[in-house]
């Protein structure tokens, strides 16, 4: 826009208002400005000759306006050079005895200016509108990052306007977002900011947040892009959007759930658990593993003597104190009925062993009901992997013999095959 900056360009001439407008003289610029020469204003050039002729009413009725009032005026219009294009000008007046001393200086260039600045105003005003109609009504919001000041501003729409909700300063660093992302998300968080201010490249990820005036955490769909300096092609802004997905989340975190777990424990089902280990032992060919089965000793007493409801009750204790043992160290599974199957991998035989121990001592110690005589006990059957093609049901059918071993040698006990 540098080109709107040059030198002004003015002239000055006089008019003769008792004499339809004659122009009597003139300066040097005059020729420059409209094009009209001496031989022009020789001939009788007037001032309505410099207006075009659907404006001069106008024109001159806002001279007479400006005078009823003052001898002197200011005000902008069209002036008409003798190419027949047009001129804005911004125009001074000042009479004195029906002479009229115009002073006019050229603001075409400024105009235009004007009318860009105007046109990128309403651009953004329309920007502005079709994202609140956008964002009205829903749970998105905008995010806006400078990269050199390290700033990161939300924007949402509340109660119809565009407003900031959020300004996070030292955006870059993790512990600004402590409050404002899922602990465990917060690396993704960054880690995708990062990514994007280094390759430029959009990217898009899922995380949990907390945004604005919630007080609990939301799934959320983050959109981010790259807006490039013009001189160095590096990331000068980020700017992105978060929509929230957390209900459709829920739902398929609650479909996944059904597909691959247990209805009654919670605890995986064998089809997930036979998925799992298959992948475990394709992509580790030498990763140390081990398989245990249990199966609970007298569990149909149980049911015969208390009924279904305390047999159930039993099996989800079970599977609570399992999840306690084995912790992060393995996957648990509901095999079906009283049967469970655990999946150690990347563990030691000593961790393994241990957990073992601690599994056939602590179920005859389950106690559901202070009336329920019978005592449970587990019978355990351990392999471990053995060759490199082992796979799901190599290691189910090893544990499966170790557990019946375990069970036809006296129950609550262990044996490993």
């Amino acid at each position: 826009m540098t080109h709107y900056m040059e030198k002004v360009k003015y002239s000055k001439y006089s008019v003769d208002l008792k004499n339809g407008y004659k122009i009597i003289s003139h300066d040097e610029n005059f020729e420059k400005l409209t094009g009209y020469n001496d031989e022009d204003i020789a001939k009788g050039l007037t001032q309505k000759m410099l207006i075009f002729d659907n404006e001069w009413q106008e024109y001159s009725n806002t001279i007479k306006k400006a005078l009823e009032d003052s001898t002197e005026g200011c005000f902008d219009h069209r002036l008409r050079i003798k190419n027949g294009s047009s001129m804005s000008v911004i125009c001074y007046g000042n009479v004195k005895n029906d002479i009229m001393e115009i002073f006019i200086a050229d603001i075409t260039d400024t105009k235009l200016l004007k009318s860009e600045v105007n046109l990128m105003r309403d651009q953004i005003l329309i920007q502005n509108s079709q994202m609140r109609m956008i964002l009205e009504g829903t749970e998105e919001k905008i995010i806006n990052y400078h990269v050199g000041s390290d700033l990161c501003i939300i924007y949402s729409v509340v109660n119809g306007d565009y407003i900031e909700i959020e300004r996070i300063e030292n955006a870059d660093n993790a512990d600004s977002w402590k409050d404002k992302v899922y602990r465990s998300d917060i690396n993704v968080f960054i880690n995708n900011f990062n990514f994007i201010k280094e390759t430029g490249k959009e990217t898009s990820f899922e995380c949990r947040l907390k945004i604005g005036n919630r007080s609990d955490y939301v799934w959320g769909n983050v959109n981010l892009y790259s807006v490039a300096d013009e001189d160095t092609g590096r990331s000068r802004e980020i700017i992105g959007r978060i929509r929230s997905i957390h209900k459709e989340k829920l739902v398929n975190i609650e479909l996944r759930n059904r597909a691959e777990r247990d209805y009654l424990t919670g605890l995986y089902n064998q089809v997930y658990f036979k998925k799992y280990i298959d992948r475990c032992l394709e992509t580790d060919d030498d990763g140390e593993c081990a398989f245990l089965m249990l199966d609970l000793d007298n569990f149909k007493n149980v049911n015969d003597t208390y009924g279904h409801y305390m047999g159930d009750k039993l099996i989800i204790n079970i599977a609570d104190t399992l999840s306690g043992i084995c912790k992060n160290n393995a996957k648990i599974c509901r095999m079906g009925g009283d049967e469970f199957a655990v999946f150690f991998n990347h563990c030691s035989a000593d961790v393994v062993y241990n957990t073992v121990d601690r599994i056939c001592e602590s179920i005859p110690n389950i106690n559901i009901d202070r009336e329920m005589k019978i005592v449970v006990t587990g019978s355990l059957g351990l392999t471990f992997r053995k060759h490199e093609d082992d796979d799901f049901l190599t290691l189910y059918r090893r544990a499966d013999k170790a557990m019946y071993d375990a069970k036809n040698s006296g129950k609550n006990k262990w044996v490993e095959i």
